[in-house]
């Protein structure tokens, strides 16, 4: 709900342009299906399939004793954000990102 509230009281001209990006860069979200809507907007937005776009998805280890689980936890993410859009599309977006080198997991 929170989200939707800012939405609706944000600015009219305040409108989330990705016409000449190259790159985006989500950090910080958990990508649960809750928020699909959302990274969809921002991926038809930035015009993913039939752009050079990439996207990379960074992620922290806060706890070193879970590393191994957390990495596969935000690669589960990532997948299943890119599945549900594949689904969405028609088009197998997750191999075509890896065939384009425009898909990147990174640790920072």
């Amino acid at each position: 709900m929170t989200k939707q509230y800012q939405l609706i009281v944000a600015p009219a001209g305040n409108k989330l342009d990705l016409t000449n990006i190259n790159t985006i860069v989500f950090y910080g979200h958990s990508l649960a299906l809750a928020d699909y809507q959302y990274f969809k907007n921002i991926l038809d937005r930035g015009d993913l399939l039939k752009s050079s776009v990439k996207l990379i998805f960074k992620y922290s280890i806060f706890d070193s004793e879970r590393k191994e689980e957390i990495q596969k936890d935000n690669y589960d993410s990532v997948y299943n954000l890119l599945k549900h859009y594949s689904d969405d599309t028609g088009v197998d977006v997750i191999t075509t990102l890896i065939l384009e080198n425009r898909l990147k997991l990174q640790e920072i």
